[in-house]
């Protein structure tokens, strides 16, 4: 999402897409590499994760969500879902699907919708994620990938955003981390520095507050103030 500021922002734009801010909350997880969200990831097989969406698993063991219908706690206007829906039954090849009456509506497809998810299941279950992708993406069916944080950080989408950036670190030589989140842009901002050490400015900090060297280093001796070696976090 860009937001034009020019009358509020002399001119800059706001780059603030909702995956980027998703990203963002998923810092301190990107840099384990290869792990996914859970077991059929967040939402199980079968699951919606809101306004009409429902997951189902491909032949390449990865997962994508489809639109196919809404239920009552969601919304109270499932029309637009109609179209979407009919275009999704001949894309599979099952047009007849359209005026039977067990799925004509939003409310029938709720009341039968575990064999509606058998049949587009099965569909999807005999392609990849890949494949299937670039079906539904040919035939303007809205679908979507569900990824683990591997599969984020090879998003081609993910890359050219630099939505996930890899950083120095003296102990694991590079990190990925989330980019800056929103980017402006006549000020897009960069990561500096890392964080630093536990203790690293004390002197720094303590000189300008009028602290000499001398006081500095009676404060550490008394551990008040940490000098010492980095102490690491023990596994969990």
């Amino acid at each position: 999402m860009i937001i034009s500021g020019y009358k509020h922002f002399g001119g800059r734009q706001v780059e603030a897409g909702a995956l980027k801010n998703v990203l963002a909350h998923l810092g301190v997880v990107a840099p384990h590499t290869g792990q996914p969200f859970g077991d059929a990831l967040l939402f199980g097989i079968g699951g919606g994760i809101g306004l009409g969406y429902f997951v189902y698993a491909s032949a390449s063991y990865t997962a994508l969500f489809v639109a196919t219908r809404i239920t009552t706690e969601e919304t109270r206007r499932p029309g637009f879902l109609q179209a979407m829906t009919e275009r999704l039954f001949r894309a599979i090849g099952r047009a007849d699907l359209i005026d039977n009456p067990r799925y004509r509506t939003n409310a029938d497809r709720v009341r039968h919708a575990e064999e509606l998810d058998a049949i587009i299941g099965e569909f999807i279950g005999l392609k990849t994620l890949a494949e299937n992708m670039a079906y539904f993406d040919e035939n303007e069916v809205t679908v979507g990938p569900i990824y683990d944080i591997a599969q984020i950080m090879e998003d081609p989408h993910v890359i050219a955003r630099e939505m996930l950036v890899e950083y120095p670190d003296e102990d694991m030589g590079q990190v990925p981390m989330h980019g800056i989140v929103p980017k402006l842009s006549a000020t897009p901002g960069a990561v500096r520095m890392p964080a630093p050490k536990l203790g690293e400015h004390n002197t720094e900090i303590l000189s300008g507050l009028g602290f000499g060297a001398a006081e500095i280093e009676r404060l550490a001796g008394a551990g008040v103030i940490y000098s010492g070696p980095q102490r690491r976090k023990r596994p969990e």
